[in-house]
């Protein structure tokens, strides 16, 4: 299990960092940016709306960085990633989110992550999206049984702006499951090695 950050400040937005084993802290995600409908629902939130967050999605494909304000979706490819339970740190709303390779038929380049937010007038739109610099590998179920990647999404929080998540509940669970699937894969790999010695 991977443990990656995304920086995005509503009002001033910065980059993804990916946190490899070992220590060493990448920059992967260089472009951050708030789209053009979600700096429109920027200015509704500096009024005292609520910033929703629907929905996390990746997209499999990178587009010139110059395109990345104008998009509405992120690129073709991608499937949406699990929303885990938001906390706070100081004036910090931190969202966690899960990526899960179970029923991925097949694997693909991850280029793109976008949160999508609900807006009062227009329903739900791309809030914000970022690229990376190079393309992160997601394999197939079969290719990697139960791999997993973890992001940490900050956001600025404000007086003004208040910050709600909306989940589903099918992608939670309690900290016992987790120890146990992690355990069957870990059995899983040791049967396999055992197999190839």
């Amino acid at each position: 299990v991977f443990r990656v950050a995304v920086i995005c400040y509503i009002l001033s937005l910065a980059f993804l960092r990916d946190n490899k084993p070992g220590g060493n802290v990448m920059d992967i995600w260089e472009n951050t940016v708030l789209t053009d409908k979600g700096k429109a629902l920027q200015a509704k939130l500096l009024q005292g709306q609520t910033l929703k967050i629907t929905r996390v999605t990746t997209g499999a494909k990178q587009v010139p960085v110059v395109d990345l304000r104008q998009q509405t979706d992120v690129t073709e490819g991608g499937y949406d990633i699990t929303l885990q339970p938001s906390r706070t740190e100081g004036e910090k709303s931190i969202l966690p989110v899960l990526l899960e390779n179970t029923g991925l038929k097949a694997s693909y380049d991850l280029w793109q992550i976008g949160f999508f937010a609900e807006d009062p007038d227009e329903g739900e739109l791309l809030f914000c999206i970022s690229q990376a610099s190079q393309a992160k590998h997601i394999p197939s179920e079969t290719e990697s049984p139960g791999y997993s990647v973890t992001w940490d999404f900050y956001f600025n929080t404000s007086n003004t702006a208040p910050f709600e998540v909306l989940l589903n509940s099918k992608g939670l669970v309690n900290i016992e499951a987790y120890q146990e699937h992690t355990e069957s894969i870990n059995e899983l790999i040791n049967r396999v090695n055992d197999l190839n010695t």
